[in-house]
């Protein structure tokens, strides 16, 4: 099969363009710097395709050489906008070398149609493998659309590898870019299909990626990435549920740091939010996969316990209000600051089902108020079933 060389660029511009455009306007507002890269990366590339479309209108320095540098600089940019996409550590100028090594290789070789289908074919392939790499070897919950985007630049590598093989071994088969050849057909028609593929594919993963963002800003405490008030009632309702269902005990702490206000009024706003971020990890340390922590507001916070009675949530408190106490957070300054705090407790028995989580908050509350009047630094239960004081 062998199709219309000029037509098929014709409809590479055309759909560069249209995705270049789509992107543009999907993004309007909220561009960051891979939807730039992605879109720049698109552009440069219709660029490209128009020189190429000139070729023996316009001088070969620019519908080849300038055509394929900006082709290898539209991929580089692709592979930029994915390292920006998944966060790679590593400096990223590297990216750019292939642009400047084709540019090279195309000046020193625009006489020799063969050197420049070899050069292209391995510079560009391994543009693709490099990309192919970033994406594939990422760590993340969006496994599936990372491995269709990976498999399509490796299919693209794999073709421009082969065009590479085929004009050292054979340079008479692979005529010129403009001349019409079943193999030139076959590798715009995959390329086409490859470049829809891919942006489509990296589309879909920066809206997965900003539905995740949107549901974690939803349902997290933006200060201390604990669940915020709202989404930890909804947990514990759904424990609570739970617990009434297969007959067993449901425990419930909060959590209350001791004169955080001397915190904030001595040491500033932002020492108390480092403090937070901080007593955070710590009570999470003492945690089992199961129980849900949140932040209820201010410098509280509650935790729920499945599965647990209120002898077993008295004792991971008083371990908690422990591993709190001996925590030491060094500011800038060298100075050593110690926290406190004071805990109240109360359990669903296992086998009651007449208690709601209003009864549960509002005795574990209770215990809280006694623990600060007690004297601050303790765990002090409330037993729902014998509502009388205890302190652990």
């Amino acid at each position: 099969m062998t199709l219309d060389i000029t037509t098929i660029l014709v409809l590479f511009l055309l759909n560069n363009l249209l995705i270049t455009a789509l992107l543009a306007v999907s993004f309007r507002g909220r561009r960051t710097p891979t939807t730039d890269l992605w879109i720049a990366s698109l552009a440069v590339q219709t660029v490209a395709w128009i020189l190429f479309v000139a070729r023996g209108k316009i001088p070969d320095s620019f519908s080849i050489i300038l055509a394929a540098s900006m082709l290898s600089l539209s991929w580089a940019m692709l592979t930029d906008a994915f390292c920006e996409f998944f966060e790679f550590p590593l400096k990223r100028s590297w990216i750019y070398f292939p642009a400047l090594l084709t540019l090279a290789a195309f000046w020193w070789n625009l006489d020799n149609l063969a050197n420049r289908n070899i050069f292209g074919g391995l510079i560009f392939s391994a543009q693709y493998i490099a990309a192919a790499l970033i994406v594939l070897t990422r760590s993340d919950k969006w496994r599936a659309l990372r491995t269709f985007i990976g498999i399509t630049a490796v299919v693209m590598a794999i073709m421009l590898f082969a065009r590479a093989a085929i004009a050292f071994h054979a340079p008479a088969t692979i005529p010129a870019l403009n001349v019409a050849s079943p193999f030139q057909t076959i590798t715009f028609l995959v390329g086409d299909a490859a470049r829809l593929a891919l942006s489509f594919g990296f589309l879909l993963l920066i809206e997965a990626k900003r539905s995740d963002e949107i549901t974690r800003l939803a349902t997290l405490d933006s200060l201390t990435e604990a669940y915020n008030r709202r989404t930890f009632m909804e947990l514990a309702e759904r424990e609570l549920a739970r617990a009434r269902r297969y007959r067993q005990p449901l425990g419930l702490m909060f959590l209350d740091l001791d004169h955080f206000k001397k915190v904030n009024d001595t040491h500033g706003h932002l020492t108390g939010d480092t403090v937070l971020r901080q007593i955070k990890k710590v009570a999470e340390s003492c945690l089992r996969q199961q129980d849900v922590f949140g932040r209820y507001g201010g410098e509280e916070f509650c935790v729920l316990l499945p599965d647990t009675d209120l002898a077993g949530t008295q004792i991971l408190a008083d371990r908690m209000r422990k591993d709190i106490e001996n925590f030491v957070l060094r500011l800038d300054d060298g100075t050593q600051l110690r926290i406190t705090a004071s805990i109240g407790v109360s359990a669903v028995p296992a086998g009651v089902d007449n208690i709601e989580l209003d009864n549960l908050i509002e005795y574990a509350d209770l215990a809280l108020y006694q623990a600060k009047k007690q004297g601050r630094n303790l765990v002090v239960a409330e037993n729902m079933a014998e509502p009388t004081l205890a302190m652990a």
